[in-house]
């Protein structure tokens, strides 16, 4: 086809978006609703999300160009959570999202990175991730925003490291975590430190390793040990 003016290039370019609109639909979904760690930093280039549903448990989906689920399978998770998954997807629902059919397949309440706790007595706010209905802290009256509670909450569990989603390493004990103040996630120091030197290409200098935020781009500098 020859494009004889910018008025053509415009006319085919608005087909094409018109033609995927429905993929930017479902990645704008996933990607807005659910607490995605990889891609560290979607975009429409990126046709997976991998999400959390639970402890140790995540979903990978893709997305194709007509915005229909493909290559959906867990990652953790026991046998039990799979088999649920496979009785999910023989009763997808292609008039719904694939974030919705996600929710019904696990029993999901929401989602979304977190929930806000709030102690009724205190009326002070613990933001903490949570997804599954029959998560143990999931009792009470749930909302998008809020959790109330009618009796003290539990002890809030030691926060993951936002990198290797764990609290513990498996060679050490539990570590002390870096917590990023403009974002509010927590990490292992080894683990953001090699994140800044594998992000950098280069050593780091002084022993330092200077680069930003894996999350919120913030600029941040860590030494190997304290």
């Amino acid at each position: 086809m020859d494009y004889t003016c910018v008025d053509n290039l415009n006319e085919v370019f608005s087909n094409y978006v018109r033609q995927i609109q429905n993929y930017l639909n479902q990645l704008d979904e996933l990607s807005n609703n659910c607490l995605v760690v990889d891609p560290v930093r979607p975009t429409y280039r990126d046709v997976y999300r991998k999400i959390v549903i639970g402890e140790g448990m995540w979903l990978h989906v893709e997305v194709s160009r007509r915005g229909e689920a493909a290559n959906v399978h867990l990652i953790g998770g026991d046998d039990s959570q799979r088999e649920r998954l496979d009785q999910g997807l023989l009763k997808w629902d292609h008039d719904l999202m694939i974030y919705q059919n996600i929710m019904n397949i696990f029993d999901c309440i929401v989602l979304h990175s977190t929930l806000c706790l709030t102690h009724l007595s205190s009326r002070s706010p613990v933001c903490l991730p949570v997804c599954l209905s029959t998560h143990p802290i999931m009792s009470g009256v749930v909302s998008r925003s809020r959790l109330c509670m009618d009796r003290p909450c539990r002890a809030a569990p030691p926060p993951e490291c936002a990198i290797c989603l764990c609290y513990e390493l498996a060679d050490s004990a539990p570590p002390a975590a870096l917590r990023q103040p403009k974002c509010g996630l927590h990490f292992h120091r080894s683990c953001l430190y090699q994140w800044l030197v594998m992000s950098a290409h280069k050593q780091p200098h002084q022993f330092a390793a200077r680069g930003s935020c894996p999350n919120c781009g913030a600029v941040v500098s860590v030494e190997p040990h304290d």
